[in-house]
């Protein structure tokens, strides 16, 4: 999706320097054009981050932030131009805080038991010097 958006913004680049000086039609007419284009990129990558961010979120039971009750957006969502709710940056930053808190409470007790074996293991290997 990234290299869709950079080549769309480099095969425009090539035709805005031969379109002319700014503030011609025709300039001014491929800066809407690619800004239109890249719009709906960035729109679709949105949705894809916000898929990913409610698969992994749900994977680690983490409560998803709830829906707007109206069309305005909210702390945590917000409607895109093409009419689907997407996170928020804010709503991003809440699940990648919660989903770190998650993983954190299930590594604790391993990560606690894997120094210990690393300590017996390593007291063994002495000993046996």
């Amino acid at each position: 999706m990234l290299e869709e958006i950079d080549s769309t913004e480099m095969y425009y680049e090539e035709l805005l320097k031969q379109a002319g000086p700014k503030g011609t039609d025709s300039y001014e007419g491929l800066v809407s054009e690619m800004f239109s284009q890249l719009d709906a990129l960035l729109h679709e990558l949105k949705q894809i981050e916000t898929r990913h961010r409610l698969r992994v979120a749900r994977y680690w039971g983490v409560p998803i932030p709830p829906w707007p009750d109206s069309d305005k957006k909210n702390q945590h969502w917000e409607r895109s131009p093409y009419r689907a709710w997407v996170l928020s940056d804010e709503g991003h930053k809440h699940l990648r805080r919660e989903i770190a808190v998650e993983v954190e409470i299930f590594a604790k007790p391993w990560l606690s038991w894997g120094a210990v074996v690393i300590s017996v293991v390593s007291l063994v290997v002495a000993a046996f010097k």
